[in-house]
């Protein structure tokens, strides 16, 4: 079974536990209400296991190499052998790293028509930001046409794009130039689409 990939270890006793998440909610940056409840020790395949040694089937792992499973052997083998020939350098174009060449080439050869150059980021959000300014650049153009119920975000131009009102409303006004139509109404977008627009940016799979 899954869960017997998962070693036994010491666990924490109920005092040391609410230490963690007091401890958790007054030094790090909050991004949802409520308290804390799960302090993590040890994550394999689709589950985790909390300090005080419960078990939890892990329904939200789709954040980044996650959606492979924790601590995949494969990702852990990658990052071992790439961490001992190094970490990290400066990576905008003044060193060559064959790995990032690699990369680029591969997701080129997967990509739809004559896209051939890939821009690397961190996270889906720095490749949305990357991906408006591009379009402004690359058009001259200043507006754009995205969906409601779509999320790209929280940065501030990605936010901008995303439709979410809870989201939007804290740090508005946001971007300006963004229209918002149904998802999937093709109608809407050509009506709405004109010279001034950059880009219509779409989230496949709504989440």
């Amino acid at each position: 079974m899954i869960i017997n990939r998962l070693e036994p270890g010491p666990t924490m006793e109920s005092d040391e536990l609410e230490a963690y998440k007091d401890r958790f909610s007054q030094s790090l940056s909050q991004t949802v209400p409520g308290r804390k409840e799960l302090v993590v020790a040890q994550a394999k395949d689709c589950t985790i296991k909390t300090a005080d040694g419960r078990l939890y089937l892990d329904f939200i792992s789709g954040i980044s190499v996650a959606n492979v499973g924790h601590s995949h052997p494969a990702v852990v083998a990658a990052v071992k052998k790439q961490i001992e020939n190094y970490a990290h350098v400066n990576v905008y174009g003044r060193f060559v790293l064959p790995i990032q060449v690699e990369i680029a080439e591969r997701l080129a050869s997967v990509a739809p028509g004559e896209l051939g150059t890939a821009f690397l980021t961190s996270t889906g959000t720095e490749a949305v930001e990357g991906a408006l300014k591009l379009a402004r650049k690359y058009t001259g153009r200043s507006r754009f046409v995205a969906f409601e119920r779509g999320f790209h975000g929280r940065t501030f131009g990605s936010l901008s794009v995303s439709w979410r009102p809870e989201y939007r409303a804290p740090f508005e006004p946001l971007l300006e130039g963004v229209d918002f139509v149904p998802f999937g109404d093709l109608d809407a977008v050509k009506r709405v689409v004109s010279d001034e627009t950059a880009a219509v940016i779409v989230e496949p799979i709504q989440g």
